[in-house]
């Protein structure tokens, strides 16, 4: 369920290739940074070894483009989408800690709150591939760090349609129990639908994903149908720790 999901994410970014104050030499150098990492998202054979690549290029332009944060944003990008491919389940947190480190760089430079809204966001994704390593462990601690970056996200720019899905998406794969639920999450995620179609790019190259992914997790939700992990989730108030076989649970784990 994890790689498919994020394998839709994959199909469904939609970044714009295109660039803010860098020259022609930046662009160029984007455009193909992006255009492997686009190869990656589609690759069924060794997806991982092109988002490295792709990470690596996206580094070296961030060494040479100093004032620029959009390199080191797509860097992360790539090592948090890179561990949904990933089967040792030892090599997730180093690839998730060079995304953080990335991440970091950018938010160490003097930018707009728009600009660290969509960092943060990413930062969120960073915590959310973490709980994946072990979630009966995990979950309890990275899954409200993540819902803190969103949160963080959203209050820097309110018009941020990812920063308002990934919370509404939270919400969908946290137990009722513990404050999510499809109930809670469907109204959050029709409002990012809003804050997507209304969404114009600040100026170029600024990320612009995410609107056909969230509208098929928003679908889902609507649907009633059960996830992978629902159902084994016991119910809330089953004195036995089942689930309720008659009864669809309302949230579940981590994506």
């Amino acid at each position: 369920m994890r790689k498919s999901t994020f394998t839709l994410l994959s199909l469904c970014l939609g970044i714009q290739l295109q660039a803010r104050d860098g020259g022609e030499k930046y662009k160029e150098a984007m455009k193909k940074a992006m255009a492997l990492m686009e190869t990656a998202m589609v690759d069924t054979v060794d997806p991982v070894s092109k988002y490295q690549n792709a990470a690596n290029r996206f580094e070296r332009i961030g060494l040479a483009e100093k004032k620029e944060w959009l390199p080191f944003y797509y860097a992360g990008m790539c090592y948090s989408m890179m561990v949904y491919q990933m089967k040792d389940m030892t090599k997730v947190d180093p690839a998730l800690d060079r995304a953080d480190e990335f991440l970091d760089k950018a938010l160490d430079m003097k930018l707009k709150d728009n600009e660290k809204s969509e960092l943060l966001v990413m930062k969120g994704m960073v915590c959310g591939g973490r709980i994946m390593v072990e979630p009966g462990t995990r979950a309890m601690t990275y899954g409200p760090q993540s819902g803190s970056y969103y949160q963080r996200a959203v209050n820097l720019n309110p018009e941020n349609p990812r920063a308002l899905a990934f919370s509404g998406q939270s919400l969908m794969f946290t137990p009722k129990q513990f404050g999510g639920g499809r109930e809670k999450a469907i109204p959050v995620l029709e409002d990012a639908m809003t804050k997507f179609d209304a969404w114009e790019n600040p100026y170029e190259l600024f990320p612009d994903w995410g609107q056909e992914y969230f509208q098929e997790i928003l679908e889902f939700g609507k649907s009633g149908e059960k996830a992978p992990w629902e159902e084994e989730m016991p119910e809330e108030g089953d004195p036995d720790g089942e689930a309720n076989p008659d009864r669809a649970p309302e949230g579940g784990g981590e994506k």
